[in-house]
Protein backbone atom coordinates (compact mmCIF):
# COMPACT_ATOMS: atom_id res chain seq x y z
CA UNK A 1 0.00 0.00 0.00
CA UNK A 2 1.16 3.46 -0.49
CA UNK A 3 2.09 5.41 2.08
CA UNK A 4 -0.38 7.77 3.77
CA UNK A 5 -0.29 11.15 1.35
CA UNK A 6 0.29 9.43 -2.02
CA UNK A 7 -2.07 9.38 -4.51
CA UNK A 8 -2.55 6.27 -6.83
CA UNK A 9 -1.05 6.98 -10.22
CA UNK A 10 -3.37 6.77 -13.47
CA UNK A 11 -2.23 3.35 -14.92
CA UNK A 12 -2.63 1.65 -11.65
CA UNK A 13 -5.88 3.18 -10.81
CA UNK A 14 -6.67 1.96 -14.52
CA UNK A 15 -5.99 -1.11 -14.10
CA UNK A 16 -7.58 -1.88 -11.25
CA UNK A 17 -10.90 -0.38 -12.30
CA UNK A 18 -10.81 -2.52 -15.70
CA UNK A 19 -10.26 -5.80 -13.68
CA UNK A 20 -12.20 -5.81 -10.86
CA UNK A 21 -15.31 -3.90 -12.45
CA UNK A 22 -14.91 -3.14 -16.46
CA UNK A 23 -13.76 -6.88 -17.18
CA UNK A 24 -16.93 -8.67 -14.74
CA UNK A 25 -19.58 -6.27 -16.19
CA UNK A 26 -18.47 -7.72 -20.07
CA UNK A 27 -18.11 -10.76 -19.48
CA UNK A 28 -21.27 -12.24 -19.83
CA UNK A 29 -21.55 -10.30 -23.44
CA UNK A 30 -18.92 -12.37 -24.90
CA UNK A 31 -20.81 -14.57 -27.36
CA UNK A 32 -19.86 -18.72 -26.30
CA UNK A 33 -20.93 -22.01 -27.84
CA UNK A 34 -22.70 -24.05 -25.68
CA UNK A 35 -19.99 -26.55 -24.61
CA UNK A 36 -20.14 -24.96 -21.06
CA UNK A 37 -17.61 -22.50 -21.55
CA UNK A 38 -19.77 -19.85 -19.56
CA UNK A 39 -18.94 -21.09 -16.42
CA UNK A 40 -15.55 -21.37 -16.72
CA UNK A 41 -15.78 -17.42 -18.22
CA UNK A 42 -17.02 -16.66 -14.82
CA UNK A 43 -14.55 -18.11 -12.71
CA UNK A 44 -11.68 -16.76 -14.69
CA UNK A 45 -13.61 -13.44 -14.31
CA UNK A 46 -13.99 -13.53 -10.59
CA UNK A 47 -10.10 -14.67 -10.49
CA UNK A 48 -9.14 -11.51 -12.16
CA UNK A 49 -11.03 -9.55 -9.77
CA UNK A 50 -9.62 -11.19 -7.08
CA UNK A 51 -6.37 -10.12 -8.64
CA UNK A 52 -7.14 -6.76 -9.22
CA UNK A 53 -7.70 -6.46 -5.41
CA UNK A 54 -4.51 -7.80 -4.59
CA UNK A 55 -3.02 -5.61 -7.44
CA UNK A 56 -4.48 -3.05 -5.70
CA UNK A 57 -3.43 -3.62 -2.14
CA UNK A 58 0.28 -3.98 -3.50
CA UNK A 59 0.16 -0.68 -5.66
CA UNK A 60 -2.70 1.73 -4.79
CA UNK A 61 -4.18 3.60 -2.18
CA UNK A 62 -5.83 2.50 0.83
CA UNK A 63 -9.55 3.71 -0.45
CA UNK A 64 -8.62 2.00 -4.03
CA UNK A 65 -7.98 -0.84 -1.90
CA UNK A 66 -10.79 -0.99 0.46
CA UNK A 67 -13.22 -0.05 -2.37
CA UNK A 68 -11.25 -2.96 -4.91
CA UNK A 69 -11.77 -5.36 -2.08
CA UNK A 70 -15.60 -4.86 -1.47
CA UNK A 71 -15.91 -4.95 -5.24
CA UNK A 72 -14.08 -8.28 -5.25
CA UNK A 73 -15.91 -10.11 -2.91
CA UNK A 74 -19.55 -8.93 -4.25
CA UNK A 75 -18.02 -10.50 -7.52
CA UNK A 76 -17.46 -13.29 -5.65
CA UNK A 77 -21.14 -13.60 -3.79
CA UNK A 78 -22.90 -12.86 -7.48
CA UNK A 79 -20.95 -15.66 -8.93
CA UNK A 80 -21.84 -18.02 -5.87
CA UNK A 81 -25.54 -17.07 -5.49
CA UNK A 82 -26.53 -16.66 -9.25
CA UNK A 83 -23.80 -17.78 -11.31
CA UNK A 84 -22.95 -13.99 -12.25
CA UNK A 85 -19.48 -12.46 -12.48
CA UNK A 86 -20.62 -9.47 -11.76
CA UNK A 87 -22.52 -7.33 -8.76
CA UNK A 88 -23.96 -5.37 -11.29
CA UNK A 89 -25.43 -8.00 -13.42
CA UNK A 90 -26.81 -9.87 -10.35
CA UNK A 91 -28.29 -6.94 -9.34
CA UNK A 92 -30.10 -6.47 -12.99
CA UNK A 93 -31.02 -10.05 -13.12
CA UNK A 94 -32.98 -10.05 -9.88
CA UNK A 95 -34.63 -6.83 -10.57
CA UNK A 96 -35.96 -7.77 -14.25
CA UNK A 97 -37.06 -11.36 -12.76
CA UNK A 98 -38.79 -9.18 -10.11
CA UNK A 99 -40.17 -6.60 -11.92
CA UNK A 100 -41.39 -9.10 -14.71
CA UNK A 101 -44.21 -10.19 -12.88
CA UNK A 102 -43.27 -13.86 -13.58
CA UNK A 103 -43.30 -14.89 -9.55
CA UNK A 104 -46.63 -15.06 -8.54
CA UNK A 105 -45.16 -15.30 -4.75
CA UNK A 106 -43.88 -12.35 -5.47
CA UNK A 107 -46.79 -10.38 -5.91
CA UNK A 108 -48.68 -9.49 -2.85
Amino acid sequence: MLPRGQKTSRPVFRKVVGLVLIIPLLAPLIPLPPVGLGRLVSIATVAGSIYGAWYARQHASRGLTIGATIIALLNLGSLVALSTPSIVWFIFQVSWVYGSGNWIHWRF
